[in-house]
């Protein structure tokens, strides 16, 4: 839900911190069923976020740690 209300308010306190994770490959993507489930999918693909997972699933939390990313959950 992040990516639509930080382009409805871009003087949303988390902005600055957001675009400078986003800027810096901090991002891998976003669960897609989680963006199923809230309907941002939109939201997401307009932001240029990749949806990870196969709809139903999330995506694999091995295979992020895997590639090398530290896992956050924000919420």
């Amino acid at each position: 839900q992040w990516p639509g209300e930080l382009a409805a308010n871009p003087e949303h306190p988390v902005n600055g911190a957001f675009q400078e994770a986003r800027e810096r490959g901090l991002l891998a993507g976003a669960c897609s069923a989680c963006a199923g489930a809230f309907e941002t999918e939109a939201e997401l693909e307009e932001a240029g976020i990749e949806l990870l997972g196969d709809g139903d699933h999330g995506p694999s939390v091995g295979e992020l740690a895997d590639e090398g990313f530290d896992l956050l959950t924000i919420g």
